[in-house]
């Protein structure tokens, strides 16, 4: 099992060097962070719904479900979210 955090980049509300990277930084299993480049709080809950709809249900589809089809999105060597540009990401420990 694997741990999740998206957030958006740029946020004057709850920004990531202040609440997610210090869970990032001290979590004791394998996380995936992921911010959306761009994004903001309030765009993150209206027009970026998209992205984090699609990259959340994978990521419950393989982490509660067990669908391997979802796995090259966030595992070494492909991992394609880690690719993307729509995403800044920092996988740790497992990925």
């Amino acid at each position: 099992m694997m741990a999740s955090l998206t957030a958006s980049r740029v946020s004057s509300v709850a920004s990531p060097e202040l609440n997610q990277q210090p869970v990032f930084e001290t979590t004791n299993v394998p996380v995936l962070w992921a911010n959306l480049v761009g994004g903001d709080h309030i765009l993150t809950g209206l027009d970026g719904a998209a992205d984090y709809r699609s990259i959340t249900l994978a990521w419950f589809r393989l982490q509660l479900m067990g669908d391997d089809t979802y796995r090259p999105m966030f595992h070494a060597p492909e991992c394609s979210v880690c690719s993307d540009s729509t995403w800044e990401v920092q996988p740790e420990g497992g990925l």
